[in-house]
């Protein structure tokens, strides 16, 4: 027989979830939740902020990337070059994922906001690839 004894405890069952929680598997709404209960709790908020706004940025991400893989996918098909193209547009995209992780950690030490890291560089990339489009078109 078992018997069950309360015990009082300070802890809030809440903070003890959000502790395990891994934030990869959070939703927008449920990373918004949870932003703001550390905030209403003064507890620090960076890493769910910073996934927050690198979720809502990945759409913009992807169309940066695609607008960039256009040159390498419909270049001169009769030339070829296919394994330089695509080498070059492999390497493009691997910079741009060190880049944005590089942008995001940055600013985390010099206390950008998550939001301005994680525009800085699909921004930067879209700016190059107009540049790049504008000398060779």
């Amino acid at each position: 027989e078992s018997a069950e004894m309360q015990w009082p405890s300070g802890l809030d069952p809440d903070v003890l979830a959000l502790s395990i929680v891994n934030l990869d598997y959070l939703n927008l709404r449920e990373l918004s939740r949870n932003i703001a209960y550390l905030e209403r709790n003064g507890q620090d908020s960076r890493s769910f902020r910073e996934a927050y706004w690198a979720r809502l940025f990945y759409p913009l991400n992807v169309l940066v990337l695609a607008f960039c893989a256009l040159p390498f996918a419909f270049g001169a098909l009769r030339s070829g070059g296919l394994a330089k193209r695509l080498f070059i547009g492999i390497v493009l995209s691997i910079g741009f994922f060190f880049l944005q992780r590089a942008a995001v950690n940055v600013g985390a030490v010099y206390g950008l906001p998550p939001a301005l890291a994680n525009v800085i560089p699909p921004t930067l990339l879209i700016a190059l690839a107009f540049a790049w489009f504008r000398r060779f078109a």
